[in-house]
């Protein structure tokens, strides 16, 4: 056999011997990735809007706006792809190891996996939301007690907040932060709402963490549908218990 042909060779078959453990260290990382890292969110869609680019216009520009971390998904994402394609070839043409029941079974346990990942990315990611912001539960706790003591009405300035703009004006309910995101510890608040009961205080996150809302309950009571100071009501669709009396809870304008 010629030596070219023979590097081909050794080179194909080092190749097929480490595609299912590259592959599956891919996986893991990436489980690993959205459940701890606050970016990972804006990074996948980030790439779902990419995918639905229908002109060429419209590809380079969702392209120049990809953060590095979405770039390294691409990356990550292709060589996943290229791995996977290996296994599948050696199945059919590799070496005897890689024709083996138990390269069949790697092999459907990766497609398992991965097809698991790509739809049940959101609820890992919720997972490890809940996780994160459970240990800003008692810094929101300070400015909890500071709103439930002294509520302000109307526009005005709150020691931990900053300038407020109330809504309405007369028995306010919404308080919007006029500046930028207050920091609460690692998070940011956008806006505060409070319930007709007087107890119940909806912090609205911005940032990575946008969409939630971290929720004080008197009582340990679950978070309910409510309707801020402009009468838009929002509806709860999906809750987490952080503590005794926090939640955090996706609510949705209906």
């Amino acid at each position: 056999m010629p030596i070219e042909a023979s590097r081909r060779l050794g080179l194909k078959h080092v190749i097929q011997l480490a595609a299912p453990i590259i592959n599956t260290l891919l996986l893991l990382v990436f489980v690993i990735w959205v459940l701890g890292a606050r970016d990972s969110r804006d990074a996948i869609e980030s790439l779902g809007e990419l995918a639905q680019q229908r002109t060429g216009t419209d590809v380079v520009q969702a392209i120049q706006r990809l953060s590095p971390t979405a770039i390294v998904l691409t990356l990550a994402i292709g060589l996943a792809v290229f791995t996977a394609s290996m296994i599948f070839i050696g199945l059919f043409f590799g070496r005897r190891a890689s024709r083996s029941l138990k390269a069949w079974l790697l092999f459907s346990f990766l497609v398992c996996g991965w097809l698991a990942a790509s739809l049940g990315w959101t609820n890992v990611y919720w997972y490890g939301q809940s996780l994160r912001i459970s240990a800003e539960v008692a810094a929101a706790e300070e400015i909890a007690t500071e709103l439930l003591l002294d509520w302000p009405e109307g526009d005005g300035d709150v020691p931990t907040l900053g300038v407020v703009l109330g809504y309405p004006k007369e028995d306010t309910i919404t308080l919007i932060l006029a500046g930028k995101p207050v920091a609460v510890g690692n998070l940011r608040i956008s806006a505060v709402e409070r319930s007709d009961d007087r107890e119940t205080l909806r912090f609205q996150l911005a940032g990575a963490d946008r969409d939630a809302w971290l929720v004080r309950t008197p009582n340990a009571e679950t978070p309910r549908d409510f309707i801020n100071g402009f009468g838009t009501r929002y509806a709860a669709k999906k809750s987490r218990r952080l503590s005794q009396r926090w939640h955090l809870v996706r609510f949705e304008p209906t």
